[in-house]
């Protein structure tokens, strides 16, 4: 979570140390990147490096300024980025070091695996991702073929079956850790959902190997509507007066947020929550 005074604040998922990878803003606007790879990369000059660009899309007040962004920033190497905000507006950039082509949803989906589909890209640029990710070909035909038949009523569950598709593993939409050919390991490192207007982002890591997914909310407000909704009303939530009187000494969220589905069945059992909630070191998030 980055709080900020000159822009809206962000919430990312990233490797550690990172600027910014997938993620979401106050404003609305949610990103989502994965590889790309051609013929120019690392090539044409000094560039920016990709977690930079991708900070920078996610301090944007407004979509118009995030893809701004994308198309004015000259780059080491390719990528391709999902910009998409609240008010229902979406759209891919795949991205060369020197070029950007740009694609549109079709009937409200878009769907992005790790080869080029833009037709003025492949007929510009030599795709040289597919000799190491031919996998790339299929895995996102069947996420859209799973996803299309739902179009319309979508929900972060349908997305969840599509993505732990295991159809060829390990050469699967959801891939278990193998060595490519370059002789590093290389596997599906996450799974991350998005409901941007929400400021919620949900994340399991390694989805290969582990389903268990962490809820992360950008704001206090929002883990204190989340809490009274299982009517816990602990004001370490959300009160950053009352939390500073304490001996944390900061707002933190309640266990039950980082379990994200896995609690409900626990309250079904009279499972009650109080302060004692709060003191779990593996549990604390600070804001």
């Amino acid at each position: 979570r980055i709080r900020r005074d000159d822009g809206p604040d962000i919430l990312t998922f990233t490797e550690a140390g990172g600027l910014a990878r997938s993620g979401l803003n106050s404003a609305g606007i949610g990103l989502t990147a994965n590889a790309l790879e051609c013929d120019r990369d690392y090539t044409r000059g000094p560039g920016v490096p990709l977690p930079f660009i991708r900070r920078k899309v996610l301090e944007a007040e407004h979509l118009a300024l995030a893809v701004r962004t994308v198309f004015q920033t000259h780059r080491l190497g390719s990528n391709h980025m999902a910009i998409s905000h609240a008010g229902g507006e979406a759209f891919g950039f795949e991205c060369a070091p020197d070029e950007t082509f740009w694609l549109s949803p079709e009937r409200g989906l878009y769907v992005h695996a790790n080869h080029w589909i833009a037709d003025s890209a492949r007929a510009k640029v030599k795709d040289t991702g597919l000799a190491e990710t031919p996998d790339s070909i299929y895995r996102d035909k069947r996420v859209r073929e799973h996803l299309q038949p739902k179009i319309g009523k979508l929900t972060l569950d349908d997305f969840r079956q599509a993505f732990f598709d295991d159809y060829a593993t390990p050469y699967s939409v959801c891939r278990p850790p193998r060595p490519n050919n370059r002789g590093a390991m290389v596997a599906t490192s996450a799974m991350v959902l998005m409901r941007p207007g929400e400021g919620r982002l949900e994340a399991c890591p390694m989805p290969a190997l582990n389903r268990r997914f962490t809820t992360y909310m950008l704001t206090p407000d929002d883990i204190r509507e989340e809490a009274e909704a299982y009517e816990d009303f602990n004001p370490m939530y959300s009160d950053v007066e009352f939390a500073k009187s304490t001996d944390i000494g900061f707002v933190v969220a309640p266990f039950y947020i980082t379990l994200g589905e896995f609690l409900p069945p626990l309250l079904r059992h009279d499972m009650k929550m109080g302060v004692n909630t709060i003191y779990a070191s593996s549990i604390k998030e600070s804001f």
